[in-house]
């Protein structure tokens, strides 16, 4: 189940969850007020919501994408100030003021200063009627509206250039005038095959032009009637059918259901590939053959279960081959390093994948040829599953190397961190936290593994980073500390996971 990488529009992570193993204090208990509301206010308005938690998610994407290019200490300085102001208003539940901060962010990039037209591309919505269509669809509605008002409003002028994309490939395109700022395109679908495509929009005013972040539509024939049967089949399969292949199966079928729904999914999914290899597993397990989730290089959706417990995760397979040296002489494939990836609050197994640096994460493991594991994170249950069952379920699709299991948390998916990690210990090769951490008291369980403890000067969980550092220096424990001057909660991921990743590597303790 191969698919290329989308764009996650759960951009922004919250306070941590508590364990066992950890403590709330008085201002986490403050915070999580309107962080609970927050989550849980989306899914209660599905059709508007979920829309603008996908576009607040390209947003991000731009910026991240933008600010990866740009990153200095001038720039940090100056969108800081919006940044803090887009955190603030996740945390009220005010999607719009968030997204309207973030592009705020991403044009104080530009030292020049943005143009009044600049300001009016940058508050665009470009939305898809549906992201799954049909075969045979004659065309499909695009919208452009303003994602927030501006206190100056150029008037539209220019034409909407839109084009289907396979690969590079122009499969489908055309163009039409823009003169509202409120406006539905056609978009011809008629003669696409069926596949996954790339939406491209560009705006053209005279010699400028702005692309808007490109959107996934899939095409596929008879979606509805076929995910009717692949849920029919599902049910029949035999009892002994393995948990995992079942549960893997189900979650994905559901997310492919949702796409026909009124409600915008999170992220971008290639749905005729996913809809093709469900139907292809169930027929195999139909059968009593096995079935592999993860056959070779690429990314998947893959939920591991044991017993009732299970975990949605997102798996990179990565490329690049490993130097030989690297390889164990009897061993058929190379064993590869394995990162565990944590996300925050609010988040969910696509967050490391596609925001936190417009997906950095994953091009430092394709960068070194090693694994990446980002679990669903709940506030209530955790990942599902300890990390002896997550780190089994990835090795039984590619060999890791159990030598160099590595775990990074932002948020709450840092005290996750310290929590999977004090109970598995031995699992665990360095543990690194950012912007989240609360006193730990199973300290002694660290006593062989390296802490990384990042925070931004300007982030508000920096105060439970430096807990645990300190208490990592009283217990004379192996531990780096950084802090990041002019960050805060939501930039400190992708500011400091090259340091991150360079502490993972080294071989002697810092």
């Amino acid at each position: 189940m191969v698919f290329p990488a989308g764009d996650l529009a759960s951009a922004v992570t919250s306070l941590p969850r508590v364990r066992s193993t950890l403590q709330l204090g008085p201002l986490t208990r403050v915070l999580l007020i309107p962080l609970a509301f927050c989550i849980w206010w989306i899914p209660m308005q599905p059709c508007r919501a979920s829309d603008l938690r996908y576009q607040l998610g390209k947003r991000v994407h731009r910026f991240e994408a933008a600010w990866e290019e740009r990153d200095s200490p001038e720039a940090r300085a100056r969108v800081l100030t919006p940044l803090q102001a887009a955190v603030s208003a996740f945390f009220s539940g005010n999607q719009t003021a968030a997204g309207k901060a973030i592009d705020q962010a991403c044009l104080a990039l530009d030292e020049a200063g943005a143009s009044p037209e600049q300001q009016l591309w940058h508050s665009l919505n470009i939305s898809l009627a549906t992201p799954l269509i049909p075969l045979g669809t004659p065309e499909l509605e695009l919208r452009v509206e303003r994602g927030y008002k501006l206190p100056e409003t150029p008037e539209p002028t220019g034409m909407m250039e839109m084009a289907l994309l396979r690969g590079e490939q122009v499969c489908s395109e055309g163009a039409t005038p823009w003169t509202q700022l409120s406006q539905t395109f056609a978009v011809p679908t008629a003669d696409l095959a069926e596949g996954d495509y790339r939406l491209r929009v560009r705006l053209k005013q005279g010699d400028r032009q702005f692309e808007f972040p490109r959107q996934m539509l899939s095409v596929t024939a008879h979606p509805a009637r076929r995910l009717s049967k692949l849920a029919d089949d599902e049910a029949a399969l035999p009892e002994e059918t393995p948990k995992s292949f079942r549960r893997t199966l189900r979650d994905t079928m559901k997310e492919l259901t949702g796409l026909l729904g009124a409600s915008r999914p999170e992220t971008d999914y290639p749905a005729h590939a996913l809809l093709e290899q469900c139907e292809s597993w169930s027929s195999q397990l139909a059968r009593g053959e096995a079935i592999r989730l993860a056959t070779g290089p690429g990314q998947y959706w893959i939920s591991p279960q044991e017993d009732r417990r299970a975990a949605r995760c997102r798996l990179l397979w990565p490329s690049k081959q490993l130097p030989v040296a690297d390889q164990a002489a009897t061993a058929p494939v190379k064993p590869r390093p394995l990162v565990i990836a944590l996300h925050g609050a609010g988040g969910s197994e696509n967050m490391f994948f596609d925001a936190y640096g417009a997906g950095k994460i994953v091009r430092l493991c394709e960068e070194r040829g090693w694994l990446l594991l980002a679990p669903r994170l709940s506030p209530l249950t955790g990942t599902g599953l300890e990390l002896p069952g997550l780190i089994a379920a990835v090795d039984a699709l590619h060999p890791v190397d159990r030598r160099k299991v590595f775990v990074v948390g932002h948020s709450m998916g840092a005290m996750q961190g310290l929590n999977l990690t004090s109970r598995s210990p031995e699992m665990v090769k360095r543990l690194a936290i950012l912007g989240g951490g609360q006193r730990v008291r199973q300290v002694d369980a660290f006593q062989q593994i390296p802490l990384f403890a990042g925070a931004g000067a300007e982030d508000f969980g920096r105060g439970g980073v430096q807990q645990v550092a300190r208490q990592f220096r009283q217990a004379g424990l192996t531990l780096e500390e950084r802090d990041y001057s002019q960050v805060e909660h939501l930039g400190i991921v992708q500011v400091a996971l090259d340091d991150v990743f360079r502490f993972f590597e080294a071989e002697e303790t810092p």
